[in-house]
């Protein structure tokens, strides 16, 4: 009995120790467009694929920083109103609509406009880049955060791939 407990329990201590390291395969498009790193984690191999021999193609990683900025847009609207005075007879005036200034002399005809301007204001929260760092990727001491973009540093040659391995 004794024979059979001690490989059972060094079975038992080497499966608790035992880390599975789950992984995610990026393929990076190759007209150099990024691809989005999505859990983070460690860059534990990069493998190019070319018919070009002498195509050496080196991986970026490139890190954004967004902030949300106030967009202010201000639109004014004038908005006229006309009025219309007339004097009839000598002496006698009428007004059809009330006016700012003294009465006007007989048989006098007379235009003036009010000018009501509106403002109206709206802010918005809107994404801006604030920062931005590319960095070379060198597999295995190379650390992508979530979010991180991959990329090539120039376009690949037809029938080309670049894969790239991240370990969470």
């Amino acid at each position: 009995m004794k024979r059979f407990l001690l490989p059972l329990a060094l079975c038992a201590l080497a499966a608790a120790t035992f880390v599975r390291a789950d992984m995610d395969f990026l393929e990076i498009p190759a007209d150099g467009s990024a691809v989005e790193v999505r859990p983070g984690g460690k860059i534990v191999w990069v493998d190019a694929v070319s018919t070009n021999s002498a195509w050496s193609p080196t991986v970026k990683l490139a890190r954004e920083l967004w902030t949300d900025v106030a967009q202010v847009e201000t639109s004014v609207a004038t908005n006229f109103t006309y009025s219309y005075v007339v004097t009839n007879a000598p002496g006698t005036v009428t007004n059809v609509y009330p006016r700012p200034f003294p009465a006007l002399p007989a048989r006098t005809a007379a235009f003036w406009t009010n000018a009501v301007e509106v403002t109206t204001v709206a802010t918005n929260l809107v994404p801006r880049l604030s920062a931005a760092e590319t960095n070379a990727v060198v597999a295995g001491t190379s650390y992508a955060a979530p979010g991180d973009k991959l990329l090539l540093s120039g376009a690949a040659p037809d029938r080309s791939r670049v894969t790239v391995a991240v370990e969470r």
